[in-house]
């Protein structure tokens, strides 16, 4: 499902076009348009919950269309907002989340005066934004699926590290193969984290609450794109370059280990005191 973020990243060269023909206002314009006749009618075909579908979570079976309608038949724990912000785990989770949401940012925003430093052009900078997009399909997609099946705080884990060194190779990229090679480790690296996030929040607080537990956490995510991007423009015009910044995210990456790996699974206090 977080696949089309990727995508999305694939019409930026075409905004870069629009913004260059028709100005940036008139182009705000006709994107907010787009959004509305490829928007609207997704978002109206959009069900709720699996059983909506007579399917269940994750795969499982043992319930046909009618039983599954009438709600879940496996083992699931769902917590409370309460519940999860009274558990180590949530806010451990959210220190990782907060990171990678810093360089995310960070990243996104400044890319192309960070390309065009590197003497790219702004349109080949655009192309490459639209390449890194697609670099996140095979993250998203591959540790999508190895979640389902493997330690999640490890993949979380490993996918942070990663994340951490290629700051270090953008550091480093000078030349065209350089910056690809950056954009397919940062990508596949991002791409994984962000199904990586969602499935370990899953999992750890179940449905029941799934979205405000999310909201709250978001408030951490935004405190973490604000002090990434704003980190990133401030070095920016005192040296010229973003590497300081970069280094400071490459640092920060060991945090981001170390609080995930130490987020292990909570139980509800309900449940505990049984």
């Amino acid at each position: 499902a977080t696949s089309g973020f990727g995508l999305g990243a694939v019409l930026v060269p075409m905004v870069n076009f629009f913004i260059q023909s028709i100005g940036w206002r008139d182009a705000a314009v006709v994107m907010g348009g787009i959004v509305w006749v490829v928007g609207i009618p997704i978002a109206l075909m959009m069900r709720r919950r699996p059983e909506d579908h007579g399917m269940l979570p994750d795969g499982d079976a043992g319930a046909s269309r009618a039983s599954a309608a009438e709600g879940p038949t496996f083992a699931e724990t769902d917590f409370t907002l309460g519940e999860a912000l009274a558990s180590r785990a949530f806010w451990l989770l959210n220190v990782n989340f907060a990171f990678r949401a810093m360089i995310i940012s960070a990243v996104t925003i400044h890319f192309v005066p960070a390309m065009v430093a590197k003497d790219f052009s702004p349109g080949a900078a655009a192309s490459l934004f639209a390449f890194l997009g697609v670099m996140t399909l095979p993250g998203r997609l591959g540790i999508g699926f190895m979640s389902d099946r493997l330690d999640k705080r490890r993949l979380g884990a490993s996918v942070s590290l990663i994340i951490g060194l290629s700051m270090l190779i953008a550091i480093w990229a000078q030349s065209l193969w350089q910056v690809l090679l950056f954009l397919t480790v940062y990508g596949v690296a991002i791409g994984g984290g962000g199904a990586a996030m969602f499935a370990i929040r899953g999992e750890y607080f179940g449905r029941r609450a799934f979205a405000t537990i999310s909201g709250f956490g978001s408030i951490f995510q935004a405190l973490g794109a604000m002090v990434g991007t704003t980190l990133a423009g401030f070095t920016f015009d005192r040296t010229g370059n973003y590497d300081i910044a970069f280094y400071t995210y490459a640092a920060l990456s060991l945090v981001a280990i170390a609080a995930i790996a130490g987020a292990r699974r909570p139980i509800p206090r309900r449940l505990a005191l049984r």
